[in-house]
């Protein structure tokens, strides 16, 4: 019993240590397996990082997120990268103005809070909406601003000579186009009053997407707000006088002479 007992035990070591030594061995395949992966993915990463398409997309991408009202400001020393130098894997809506208070140019400012107003809802409803990212946005929309006072070589280069100027620039990976010669068809009429609706209109003709305006109510709720309160500021003064007002509606005289004045 005892040599049974002694057997045993030897055995049920040799299965545990092979099962140990099992274990180790599977491990090591799972760790080796999975570090193989990591590195796979990150070189795909840093493939991805390095196609001069995506890695300017990014950026882009990125500047939008940060601009006021996603709208991106450039200049002379940006805006070829951005705009001309291919790669260019988006669509591009430039806006050319001066805000400088020399030019006096109030349509600028006017022209100016619409087109914020289009890339703010462009940004709502299509970059951050996970219902559309996978449709319309595959090639995005970008918006743009040029201000004559750091971007003069732009505006000599498309010889402009006017301002406010909106217009569209398509996707473009090869040279196939003019970088600085804008057709009329692509070019945006600025009406006497622009508005975010008429920009958007524009945007659909040239890419096919649409951009629903979401105009903030704020205003709107604040002028009823004021127009209650006047209401309210008001109705114990008419009640006061309101028997005064009351014979001077009774006074025929009155009647008389406004019937006379209208016939």
């Amino acid at each position: 019993i005892n040599m049974s007992i002694y057997y045993i035990t030897i055995t049920l070591l040799i299965i545990l240590l092979n099962l140990c030594h099992f274990s180790i061995n599977y491990n090591g395949f799972i760790n080796s397996s999975t570090n193989k992966l990591v590195v796979s993915a990150s070189s795909s990463k840093k493939a991805n990082a390095t196609n001069p398409s995506d890695q300017k997309l990014q950026q882009i991408s990125e500047l939008s997120r940060k601009s006021k009202g996603h709208v991106i400001p450039l200049d002379d020393s940006t805006y070829n990268y951005y705009a001309t130098t291919k790669p260019c894997p988006y669509h591009l809506v430039v806006f050319l103005t001066a805000t400088h208070p020399k030019f006096r140019c109030n349509i600028c400012k006017q022209l100016d809070k619409e087109f914020q107003l289009l890339a703010s809802s462009y940004y709502d409803s299509h970059l951050t909406s996970s219902s559309n990212k996978e449709n319309d946005a595959d090639i995005p929309v970008f918006f743009i601003r040029l201000d004559y006072e750091s971007s003069q070589r732009v505006f000599q280069s498309y010889q402009m000579t006017s301002v406010p100027v909106v217009f569209y620039l398509p996707p473009r990976i090869n040279n196939e186009v003019n970088d600085f010669v804008i057709g009329v068809r692509d070019t945006y009429q600025v009406p006497a009053d622009p508005d975010a609706e008429g920009l958007a209109s524009f945007l659909r003709d040239k890419t096919s997407i649409s951009v629903n305006i979401k105009r903030s109510m704020i205003g709107v709720y604040f002028t009823i707000l004021i127009a209650f309160g006047i209401l309210l500021a008001l109705i114990r003064p008419v009640m006061s006088a309101l028997p005064f007002l009351l014979k001077i509606v009774r006074f025929r005289p009155i009647w008389l002479t406004v019937s006379a004045g209208v016939y």
